[in-house]
């Protein structure tokens, strides 16, 4: 069974606005909530399938970080959207928590329907 987004938000311990909050990067969320929602996500392998159809139609660029723990990151996150933005790119944020994931692991993720 796949995960929802109900049940990211009662694993992460929030509400289903402060999950949607976080994915769609649309509000203001703490980093210890945002930590909380990362790892139930990570714990659930949910993936927001919605958001990955409305991607497949456009030029996107997956970033990788082991984790946004350290402000380094999300600045250089930032940096990185804002520039590609510019050149009709859209990013993807995807968060390894020190799993080791394959490349071709993101790769599938990335090309889901």
């Amino acid at each position: 069974m796949n995960a929802n987004i109900k049940d990211v938000a009662r694993e992460a311990g929030v509400s289903i606005a402060t999950v949607s909050r976080f994915i769609n990067q649309n509000g203001y969320v703490a980093a210890t909530t945002a930590e909380k929602i990362e790892n139930a996500i990570s714990k659930l392998r949910y993936h927001p399938k919605k958001e990955l159809r409305k991607l497949s139609n456009t030029k996107v660029i997956g970033i990788i970080f082991p984790s946004i723990k350290n402000p380094l990151f999300s600045e250089l996150f930032t940096y990185l959207e804002i520039n590609l933005k510019k050149k009709g790119y859209n990013c993807t944020l995807f968060i390894d928590n020190d799993e080791n994931h394959k490349l071709e692991d993101y790769i599938s993720l990335i090309l889901r329907p």
